[in-house]
């Protein structure tokens, strides 16, 4: 649903926080979020759904999303937080897909209800955005995720946010923009502009591609399964073990080439991942060559295993 669009996977979770919602003292400007290092269940409060049932942690799956089970002893529902959404102006909250209201300079969606899901969205004046989803078989979805989404508004706007606990040589902390060359961001055949935009986080970069089906690259730090879904050759590309993919053109998107290095261990049974994808009108092979390039110029820059 489209509480659930741009960066896919929008899910997992940690510890959550102390009791109660931090409150700033009056006149007081709250801190801004650590963003690429956020915990992301920290954005809800651990008291917030206590009237719907208890609250439990999920498994951690990525850098920038929480998901969480709520029980009440006869159903159980997810509650999945995403972080790391950001517009690229200010009109383009209607992509998000809800009705906005505005709340003390934060504009939250009105909860919308999907098949057996319900979502809203946090919009920040920055133009960050947070997900919520709430999903299963409950009559009280939506009221799930309006309680999820005020929580957000009111953890951000007291600064009661809080940092996870990464290891000095993880990915989440690097900002991938700074790592590409321009000159090899302009090669990218047809694209639009080799000017570099990230995302809410900091963990991905896009040059190019303003639209779906046009020419860009991207760099992204994210989590995967170490094992490859699809089959892919695996090369030696700027002193680390690479696997490159080709992509046939699909699913509104141009053929692509990417590169994946794996990085170190995350959460239980997955790794972080560093990848180049560049897409073009060009076969899908044909973008291999550059898609090398960019790699053999950002591996070596990657802190070490």
């Amino acid at each position: 649903m489209a509480a659930r669009a741009i960066l896919a996977c929008v899910v997992l979770v940690t510890v959550l926080v102390g009791c109660g919602t931090p409150q700033a003292g009056p006149g007081a400007a709250a801190p801004a979020p650590d963003w690429p290092r956020l915990d992301p269940c920290s954005l809800l409060a651990p008291d917030a759904l206590s009237r719907f049932g208890g609250q439990f942690p999920g498994p951690e799956l990525n850098f920038d999303d929480c998901r969480l089970a709520l029980r009440n002893g006869v159903a159980e529902l997810t509650v999945t937080l995403g972080s790391g959404g950001r517009l690229a102006e200010a009109h383009g909250a209607e992509q998000l897909g809800f009705e906005l209201v505005e709340r003390d300079g934060v504009r939250v969606g009105r909860a919308k209800a999907v098949a057996d899901s319900c979502g809203s969205v946090v919009v920040l004046p920055d133009l960050r955005y947070v997900t919520v989803d709430v999903s299963g078989e409950d009559a009280q979805l939506c009221a799930v995720a309006e309680a999820a989404a005020e929580s957000v508004r009111t953890v951000l706007r007291a600064g009661g946010t809080r940092g996870r606990a990464y290891p000095s040589n993880s990915l989440a902390g690097l900002d991938p923009c700074p790592l590409v060359p321009a000159t090899l961001a302009a090669r990218v055949p047809g694209i639009d502009t080799p000017m570099p935009h990230g995302d809410g986080n900091r963990h991905v970069c896009q040059w190019g591609g303003r639209r779906s089906d046009s020419p860009s690259l991207l760099v992204s730090f994210g989590v995967v399964d170490p094992d490859p879904a699809a089959p892919a050759a695996i090369e030696r590309i700027g002193g680390r073990e690479s696997l490159v993919r080709a992509q046939p053109a699909g699913g509104g998107l141009l053929p692509s080439c990417r590169v994946d290095t794996r990085h170190i261990a995350f959460g239980q049974g997955y790794r972080e991942n560093a990848r180049v994808s560049i897409y073009s009108a060009l076969p899908a092979e044909e973008n291999c060559p550059l898609a090398r390039e960019v790699a053999t110029a950002v591996w070596p820059r990657l802190p070490a295993l």
